[in-house]
């Protein structure tokens, strides 16, 4: 009875902030690698502890460092590309450290009362949860922002260890009990809830108004190639600008993956409008074996034109964390 009041509250939560993703951006076996993640975490962590105070500043910062290591992974390798999914899956790495945690906790406190283990366990998760989706969300907000600034992600491990900060120091304030627990509880609780459902709205709306923008301009530049006008475009005019620095078969190349990225770009977009109105994608064989082809065919071009002729197709295809997340999300 006791594992279960401290671990059962934690994935209720998890259900909870999954409710909140509208667009469906969360996939549910990514979900499950994820909280197996944070409860290895924890295991490592706890393996740790013989020589580390649990209550010391160095403890704390250690448990978030290693419960992020996971959500780093999945910003530099594009899996996680909007704030509220980010979120989920920093709570997610929270929760599965928490979830290990509180066992471990009860093994070595077998006569708590259900009462102290539903404030102690639940307390202790929600923080756990909070504090990595944290983590999270700034991680993608720096990443962006590097993104925009043309530094790219690589910098992104090097400033790792000072996303870091804010979070463990929380978190070691958290453990020093300053004030009750169940006061504690309900402040963390109510506090990351709000943000959570705050980070929710905004990311609806922005989704929103990205998909309009951007399907309109894909569709526009679609028909364009296919009608023959695109050179008559500001990116077809684009394109022919930039034609005398590449060998005639690395530009044909360059063309045909602008009009792949693009349809792939148009099915995800779909996709994900199919999911905001609960609408079921169709489980269409054949129509996964195609979008499956196009995105090897892709990845074929990518290597063909290589680094050079990617970045110069960036001003016509955004290949931003946002777009790479797209074609990732349909494999």
């Amino acid at each position: 009875m006791l594992y279960s009041v401290s671990i059962i509250p934690i994935f209720i939560y998890l259900i909870v902030l999954l409710e909140l993703d509208s667009f469906i951006l969360v996939k549910k076996w990514l979900l499950a690698y994820v909280i197996a993640s944070g409860a290895l975490s924890c295991a490592i962590a706890f393996a740790l502890f013989s020589g580390i105070g649990e209550n010391n500043i160095s403890a704390s910062y250690l448990e978030e460092f290693l419960k992020a290591i996971v959500i780093i992974t999945m910003v530099l390798r594009k899996k996680i590309a909007f704030f509220i999914d980010a979120a989920i899956y920093g709570a997610a790495a929270g929760g599965g450290f928490a979830i290990l945690e509180n066992i471990i906790y009860l093994i070595y406190n077998p006569e708590m009362n259900i009462y102290s283990a539903i404030i102690r366990g639940l307390g202790t998760a929600i923080m756990h949860m909070g504090m990595t989706g944290i983590v999270a969300v700034l991680l993608i907000f720096l990443s962006d922002r590097l993104k925009n600034n043309g530094h790219g992600n690589k910098n992104l491990p090097v400033i790792f260890p000072l996303i870091i900060l804010p979070s463990a120091l929380l978190h070691y304030m958290y453990n020093q009990f300053y004030v009750s627990p169940h006061i504690m509880l309900a402040i963390i609780l109510a506090l990351l809830t709000l943000i959570f459902a705050i980070l929710a709205n905004y990311n609806e709306k922005y989704i929103n108004k990205w998909i309009d923008i951007s399907v309109n301009e894909d569709i526009m530049l679609l028909l364009n190639i296919q009608s023959g006008n695109f050179s008559s475009t500001n990116a077809g005019k684009y394109l022919l600008s930039i034609k005398h620095r590449f060998k005639k078969e690395v530009f044909l190349d360059m063309c045909c993956y602008v009009t792949l990225y693009i349809e792939l770009s148009l099915i995800a977009k779909r996709n994900m409008m199919l999911n905001e109105v609960e609408i079921e994608i169709p489980d269409d064989h054949a129509a996964k074996e195609n979008i499956r082809s196009k995105i090897k065919e892709l990845n074929i071009l990518r290597r063909q034109i290589g680094k050079t002729g990617e970045i110069a197709l960036n001003p016509i295809v955004k290949a931003n964390n946002l777009s790479k997340w797209l074609i990732n999300s349909l494999k």
